[in-house]
Parts: structure tokens; C-alpha cells; sequence
């Protein structure tokens, strides 16, 4: 644990000094600050003193601070006070991380998270994935979920973040009406765009195919073979391909509507 004393005189109000002190600071933000008077320049004794300007005690050291001004107030066997300010600055301040996230799409474990940078801390540092020490500042293959990332530097200052990545699947709409007013007359698929190899089928209720298209280049405008669909309810099977080979079926149904 690095500790840094430092001998000073305060200074009250502009009008002198009345203490001579010695500081311990605080590193990050832990409460391992100290101030310990050393000498006291004002008269007569028995003397007490507060950090809190309500109770007094005759001992000479305030410890378990943190960084931040304190104003000691000094008591002497008159009855009469004196204030001291004192400083007591941080070492180090915590270190924060900033985070890259990439959400996973739909099933498949495509999410990443990367500690991109380090802000305030002294290196080395180490870094802790959901409490598991790791030599890694990029985590691949991620699902969805929440994830908790923590560094610490050379002095023992600690940070945890909190990075919660999130299923970012197709959304097929529910229906639409392919009535040539230029609104909603295709069926969307939103996010589909990312799988360019998605193998999309139409169905009317009686189980013929009603449109079919590798990628969705050419989004289904509600016709087969040139005809229009009456209205009703279509169903469909979106087979989604990762690029690693895996693949994911999704069925639903989606409606024509006028």
C-alpha cells in the first residue's frame, strides 16, 4: 500500500496559522486518509478538537478519511475555538474502462465486449470477466445477457462495470397491404440484412408455397407468379445461415390485409 505523509501548517480564516499537522493521503477512494496534529500554536491547554465542528475528543489524529477539505476545530481550556482548513488530496483517483459492445443477432453467440481504454489508474492492470481473472481485453462468442468487467491497477485502485448486451434478432412484420399507396405494401423484415444468405419461404393455408428468395433483396409485395394473393394469413419459415456454418429456423404467420 503506497502511503504519502506530508508535513504542513494550516492556515484559518486569513489570520495564522494554529496547528501544525502531518497528512497520510487517501488512495482512490478508499477511507485510508490521516491527519495528525503535530504542534499546536495557540494557547492555553487543555485543548480538544472536532472534525465535525460537534464532538471533541482530546486525541491528536483523524484517520479513516477520505480526500476532500476538513475543517478542524480547535478548543482551548478557555472555552474559545479556532478553525483550521485542511486539504487532504487523493493519490489515485479509481479507474474507469471504456467499453466497445457488439449485441449478439438472434441465437447465434456473436456478441463481443473490448476494454478499448483505461482512464486514470497506474498500470499494469489487471482484468477480471465475470469474476474470473483474464489476461484478455477483447471477449468474443458473447450471447446475450449482462456481463461484469473489472480492472485493477497497481495500487489497488478498483473499478467494476456492468456491460449488458442484447438479442438484436430479425422482427418480421405482422402483416401488410400491398395496395400500391406506397405505405406498408411490402412484407418487412427488419434486420434481415445481416443474413444475406437467409433462406425465406411463404406459405398460403394450404401449405403451397406462395414466394420463396435466398436474402431479401426483393422484399414479397404479396403476389406469386405475378398474381395478387387474396387477403388472409400467410405463414412462413425464415431460415437464418451464420457464416460458421450454424443456422436457425423461425415460423410465424403474417397477414395480407387491404
Amino acid at each position: 500500500m503506497l502511503l504519502i505523509a506530508i508535513a504542513c501548517s494550516g492556515i484559518a480564516n486569513g489570520q495564522g496559522t494554529y496547528l501544525d499537522y502531518a497528512l497520510t493521503s487517501p488512495i482512490c477512494t478508499s477511507s485510508t486518509g490521516k491527519i495528525e496534529i503535530t504542534n499546536i500554536k495557540t494557547s492555553p491547554p487543555p485543548f480538544s478538537f472536532s472534525i465535525d465542528g460537534t464532538n471533541f475528543r482530546s486525541g491528536l489524529t483523524f484517520d479513516s478519511l477520505v480526500g476532500g477539505f476538513f475543517a478542524i476545530t480547535i478548543k482551548d481550556g478557555f472555552g474559545f475555538t479556532e478553525v483550521e482548513y485542511v486539504q487532504l488530496d487523493t493519490v489515485q483517483q479509481n479507474p474507469k474502462m471504456e467499453l466497445t459492445v457488439q449485441n449478439p443477432t438472434c441465437e447465434f453467440s456473436g456478441g463481443s465486449i473490448e476494454i478499448t481504454n483505461v482512464i486514470n489508474g497506474l498500470a499494469p492492470f489487471k482484468f477480471f470477466f465475470n469474476g474470473d481473472e483474464t489476461s484478455n481485453q477483447v471477449f468474443n462468442d458473447l450471447g446475450a445477457g449482462f456481463y461484469q468487467i473489472r480492472v485493477i491497477d497497481s495500487l489497488g485502485c478498483e473499478k467494476e462495470q456492468g456491460a449488458e448486451l442484447v438479442d438484436q434478432c430479425i422482427i418480421p412484420s405482422e402483416g401488410f397491404s400491398p395496395n400500391g399507396d406506397g405505405i406498408n405494401d411490402v412484407w418487412t423484415i427488419t434486420r434481415i440484412e445481416q443474413f444475406p444468405e437467409a433462406e425465406i419461404a411463404v406459405f398460403n393455408r394450404y401449405g403451397q408455397r406462395v414466394f420463396n428468395s435466398t436474402g431479401y433483396a426483393e422484399p414479397w409485395d404479396g403476389t406469386s407468379l405475378g398474381m395478387n394473393l387474396p387477403i388472409g394469413p400467410y405463414y412462413y419459415e425464415i431460415k437464418l445461415n451464420n457464416p460458421s456454418g450454424e443456422s436457425q429456423l423461425y415460423t410465424g404467420s403474417v397477414a395480407i390485409v387491404k
